[in-house]
């Protein structure tokens, strides 16, 4: 039953369910939502209000995902403002609360937040069911390629794109969202004993782990790690390091990859990555997608 009310961003921010049933709520009032479970994703656009509830019987997991590294702060809805002075808090419009009930007093140079006017909410972009379903991926209907990736082709990893010019290397995927959100997201499932050859990306990347465990091996010019991952835990991979990724498992292990940036990336595979494809019959083609290395070599 946890809500975080309606606020505001100025970016997109996406909503991704790891654990329970969750409502992803839009409009000023939360007059709109949309369910979410496990593995689901709600990309919510820019400048509308949002909100999350969790309708499940037990504790949950959401987890969130804003576009760009300056976001531009957050706008609480006038509903939110008022209800926070009514109990004793104020918002200051340089962001700090003031708690008068534990004997915090307001300034006379405090200037209180002033939320938008309902004229003002009134002339946002409004979005019914339709167009916000249209931003929900389910898990279930996710569609894996094995042969996206050429340091693991059809051995036990596969890849599946939800949002953006992720890091795919199978030409004929899309993900079901392309809007610029200033990242791309994609699932990456490992069967057990399967291992992600040595790679690396010129952007950061961050990993979370849906279910299973994994083991990742990082290495740049300063240090090499080794790190272990459970479900929840989160990764911030620095640009430019090598790394390899292998379940150790018994079981499939399914990590969430964000990676910032509305364009492609490019994958940096080991040489070692390239040479094992080729022997087995494949190669990047010119443009950065696997292809037959029969062909490539003329």
């Amino acid at each position: 039953g946890v809500t975080n009310p309606p606020h505001l961003h100025f970016t997109a921010e996406v909503f991704i369910c790891f654990r329970g049933d969750w409502a992803v709520q839009w409009g000023a009032d939360g007059e709109n939502e949309a369910r979410i479970t496990a593995g689901d994703l709600v990309s919510v656009p820019p400048w509308i209000y949002r909100g999350f509830r969790n309708v499940g019987v037990d504790d949950g997991f959401l987890f969130a995902v804003l576009g760009r590294d300056h976001p531009g702060g957050i706008l609480w809805a006038p509903s939110v403002v008022k209800a926070g002075q009514d109990n004793g808090l104020y918002l200051t419009d340089d962001n700090r609360i003031i708690d008068t009930v534990v004997g915090e007093k307001l300034g006379a140079s405090d200037r209180l937040f002033a939320p938008m006017t309902p004229g003002e909410i009134a002339a946002l972009r409004q979005y019914s069911g339709t167009e916000m379903e249209r931003l929900v991926v389910r898990h279930r209907d996710l569609r894996w390629s094995t042969r996206a990736l050429l340091g693991a082709i059809d051995a036990g990893v596969s890849l599946a794109p939800a949002m953006g010019h992720g890091m795919t290397e199978d030409r004929t995927h899309i993900a079901p969202v392309m809007d610029h959100s200033g990242f791309s997201i994609e699932w990456l499932r490992l069967a057990p004993g399967a291992t992600l050859a040595w790679h690396r990306l010129s952007e950061k990347q961050v990993l979370v782990a849906l279910s299973g465990q994994v083991d990742v091996e990082v290495e740049d010019a300063a240090a090499s790690a080794a790190i272990a991952l459970e479900p929840w835990d989160t990764y911030s991979m620095p640009a430019h390091a090598w790394r390899s990724i292998r379940n150790a498992a018994d079981a499939d292990c399914v990590l969430m990859l964000v990676t910032p940036g509305d364009g492609r990336k490019r994958i940096e595979w080991s040489a070692e990555a390239i040479a094992t494809a080729k022997r087995a019959g494949w190669a990047i083609d010119p443009n950065g997608m696997i292809a037959p290395a029969k062909y490539l070599s003329h």
